[in-house]
């Protein structure tokens, strides 16, 4: 049994690590307190697309700008949330046009700059397959998901996303649950995971949240997710509705 408090921590690089970026501050100048990235894999009907998720934060000082290059690609991005900072999807056909190394960029509102730099390198072999899901409920205090084994896929999990007014491309306030294979209950080919989640408290202030089958491939040169079909729950609620 899997057990959570979801509202203990929301951003979501320290929830799925990828790779971090170098140079995190840790004295008292303006510097990145958080960051990182991971590479997102959709299909569009069988063809797999590609972009990558990177966000940082700031600390000792308030963000005025920020900015992520690719060479010399100017990756759109926003602060999303105070002193946050998250790029907008770019789709790429192939894994080989999302590594590479990334330069991320900030400035204080007192005019102070800094510069990190974090890198993707993927082997573009290990693309992951779809995601197939038996099962998908909310029943007395616990989400359950049946899945499928994921082609290429080291963990497999749940995505929760709580309603919120930010843009629909924001993921900071996404938290994505994984847990290796062989840590899930597997059985005549499908996996189950199965975790403890009260509808009404651990929703805290939100009005309902999605949640969403996930499949990870996890490197140390980077990681791809994968997002499945998911279901709402709203708060209070006992079941979950399709949306």
């Amino acid at each position: 049994m899997k057990k959570i408090n979801y509202l203990v921590k929301f951003f979501v690089v320290a929830v799925l690590a990828g790779v971090v970026m170098s140079c995190l501050k840790a004295n008292n100048d303006f510097g990145f307190i958080q960051g990182g990235g991971y590479i997102i894999q959709e299909y569009i009907g069988e063809t797999p697309y590609y972009y990558p998720y990177v966000s940082f934060a700031v600390t000792n000082g308030d963000l005025a700008s920020g900015s992520v290059k690719k060479g010399d690609e100017v990756l759109e991005g926003n602060m999303t949330i105070e002193n946050i900072y998250e790029i907008m999807p770019s789709h790429k056909t192939s894994l080989s046009d999302v590594n590479g190394t990334y330069t991320l960029q900030a400035t204080s509102t007192e005019g102070k700059s800094i510069s990190a730099t974090l890198n993707f390198g993927v082997d573009t072999s290990k693309k992951l397959g779809m995601i197939e899901v038996v099962d998908l409920q909310y029943s007395a205090g616990k989400i359950i998901l049946k899945v499928r084994d994921v082609v290429n896929a080291t963990a497999l999990g749940v995505s929760i996303d709580p309603d919120s007014d930010l843009p629909s491309y924001s993921r900071i306030l996404r938290l994505n649950l994984q847990w290796n294979k062989n840590e899930i209950q597997f059985s005549n080919g499908v996996y189950t995971i199965t975790l403890d989640f009260d509808s009404t408290q651990d929703i805290g202030d939100y009005n309902y949240v999605r949640i969403s089958p996930i499949a990870t491939y996890n490197s140390s040169h980077g990681n791809i997710l994968m997002q499945g079909p998911g279901k709402v729950l709203w708060k209070g609620s006992s079941e979950m509705y399709e949306h």
